[in-house]
């Protein structure tokens, strides 16, 4: 009766791993990353105005879809970022 249980769960659990569908994954180019200050991004963000952020090591960017603002730690303004490297 063991084995028969055993054979059972073994048929369900091959059946439901045969049936399993990896989620699709979409790679697409970052459109500014020419326009960006480094090539290296350490984060990616989508607001909900739509704005694409990108954390560099050199600061932190503002991606409208037509250009790209680049936001920099600076000694005038003190409460803007303490430094550049944004993770």
């Amino acid at each position: 009766m063991k084995s028969v249980f055993l054979l059972l769960l073994l048929g369900l659990c091959a059946h439901v791993w045969s049936a399993r569908k990896e989620p699709a994954v979409e790679y697409m180019e970052i459109p500014g990353l020419k326009s960006l200050p480094v090539n290296a991004i350490h984060r990616i963000f989508q607001d909900s105005e739509g704005y694409m952020w990108y954390g560099t090591v050199d600061g932190l960017c503002r991606d409208d879809g037509y250009q790209v603002e680049v936001f920099r730690s600076d000694f005038h303004h003190p409460g803007r970022l303490a430094n550049n490297l944004i993770e």
